[in-house]
């Protein structure tokens, strides 16, 4: 390739000229494609922020109530305290066993279900 050539010169330039106008572009979508995505990252971090403090809130209601029925616990001095506070421990464990028997096929309790499962599906 002749470089003293004058049709060879305007060739290259028009080249060059093309490329810095596809950078140009390529360049303007990047910055677009970057701004949405901080756009994105700014709200999820917003919502994020917002759901730890209703955690938090709810953290503080739920060890504020713990409290208070510890604290009625402790103040209670009847004979039936042991009665009372084996109910407390168990109740959770005895509404999970009762939404398991619910779910259960054909009425089954969990226990019959793991006797006669033989794990294969």
């Amino acid at each position: 390739m002749d470089l003293y050539n004058v049709e060879n010169r305007l060739m290259i330039l028009e080249c060059l000229r093309e490329n810095s106008a596809n950078m140009r572009i390529e360049q303007a979508n990047l910055r677009d494609r970057i701004t949405q995505a901080l756009v994105r990252a700014r709200t999820s971090l917003l919502c994020i922020r917002q759901l730890n403090i209703e955690l938090q809130e709810m953290k503080l209601t739920v060890d504020n109530a713990l409290a208070n029925d510890f604290q009625d616990l402790a103040d209670y001095d009847g004979p039936e305290i042991d009665e009372i506070s084996e109910n407390i421990l168990e109740q959770p464990t005895i509404e999970v066993l009762d939404e398991t028997a619910q779910e259960s096929p054909n009425g089954a309790s969990p226990d019959q279900l793991n006797e006669n499962d033989t794990g294969i599906r």
